[in-house]
């Protein structure tokens, strides 16, 4: 500190904090190590281990902390390396990063464990092991994505119903080429219809219209809600919704009637 500083913070008490009474920000609660490639989740800002987080991910899409939904489909978007965090740890236990160091030697020197013999290829295959890490993570992520149904969402078959045609809606509309879709089972049957409506570049005149069987789905309520009225087997196949492109003066005179 300056003179200049010292004139301005005089004898201020220095109070001493132990590194362990910062292990539990510093500690990965899966591997009870310290933080090894720290990776946040954006959702709930909680930090762990990243090769810890990528295992949990394959069995678990909820923070293990918070139980927060880290992401219904993809977690690995959520989730962002910290090397702020990182630096830190570094900072205050320098030990443990020549320790890593040392073991990461020892790893890639060793026959059995890594047949790589120069850095630029120690790097590459530590490289490759990630990657197939991620890899193996998406790939069991992807198989919950298009599994009919899960505590978190609902995989729904499309079928276009058609248009009326009293109301200046003509046969040019076309029905989606991507009939499936897996959506959180939280998401409201007005979000759906928005969708539907970009994906067809439709015109603010006209709306459309969900129907489970040959039942008018107000667009409050919830994929959840519809599944438990019409579909109580959604747990174990897709759940067929259809959707029609009306015009809104003719919903408006079906709702008066």
């Amino acid at each position: 500190m300056s003179t200049k500083n010292a004139e301005l913070l005089p004898n201020l008490p220095v109070n001493k904090v132990c590194v362990t009474d910062l292990n539990s920000l510093l500690v990965c609660s899966l591997c009870s190590g310290y933080f090894f490639n720290a990776a946040t989740i954006t959702e709930c800002l909680h930090t762990f281990c990243r090769s810890c987080l990528v295992r949990h991910i394959a069995v678990s899409l909820l923070c293990p902390k918070c139980n927060v939904l880290i992401h219904p489909t993809d977690p690995l978007v959520n989730i962002r390396l910290d090397s702020t965090m990182q630096d830190v740890l570094y900072k205050l236990l320098p030990q443990v990063e020549q320790e890593e160091q040392r073991r990461e030697k020892e790893y890639y020197g060793n026959e059995e464990n890594m047949d790589c013999t120069n850095s630029d290829e120690k790097m590459k295959c530590g490289d490759e092991k990630s990657k197939s890490a991620e890899s193996l993570s998406r790939r069991i992520v992807r198989r919950k994505r298009i599994s009919p149904g899960s505590s978190y969402g609902t995989a729904i078959v499309l079928e276009f119903a058609g248009g009326y045609m009293g109301f200046g809606c003509t046969d040019s509309i076309r029905a989606m080429l991507r009939r499936y879709l897996w959506v959180p089972k939280y998401t409201m049957i007005g979000r759906v219809q928005n969708y539907l409506h970009k994906k067809l570049n439709l015109d603010s005149a006209v709306q459309v219209c969900m129907f489970a069987l040959t039942y008018l789905l107000n667009e409050s309520l919830t994929l959840d809600t519809v599944c438990d009225a019409f579909f109580p087997d959604s747990m174990t196949k897709p759940i067929t919704l259809h959707y029609a492109v009306l015009h809104k003066s003719y919903i408006q005179s079906l709702q008066e009637s």
